[in-house]
């Protein structure tokens, strides 16, 4: 991790830790270092739309934790939208989501973490 980048601290079941923030809901960090909470309309699984707007931000990577247990699910039209944008994408589960999220570079990196699950 670079300077200047977010550090996620800490991550368990129901809770991340972000430069000292407690968050308790599924969130999404994009590049410009906003942080928002996030939910999927359809229990957990993934869709474009839940995506698209990383797009905005130009990003060229997308982590995207699906829970401690991997109970989230990613549809096949995510892997086929980041491919026809130039996206990498990696789906794994959240502890190990976070590890990458730390150690990648954050330019262009958008992350989406579930958390409660």
């Amino acid at each position: 991790m670079k300077r200047g980048e977010i550090a996620i601290t800490h991550y368990s079941l129901g809770k991340i830790v972000i430069d000292g923030k407690k968050y308790n809901t599924d969130i999404t960090i994009f590049p410009n270092k906003s942080i928002e909470y996030w939910k999927t309309d359809d229990h957990n699984l993934i869709q474009v739309k839940d995506i698209r707007r990383a797009l905005n931000f130009c990003t060229t990577k997308i982590i995207i934790g699906i829970g401690a247990k991997r109970k989230g699910a990613v549809g096949k039209e995510v892997a086929d939208f980041a491919k026809q944008n130039g996206i990498e994408l990696c789906i794994i589960n959240t502890y190990d989501a976070v590890r990458l999220f730390n150690h990648w570079p954050q330019k262009g990196l958008c992350a989406f973490f579930l958390i409660n699950n």
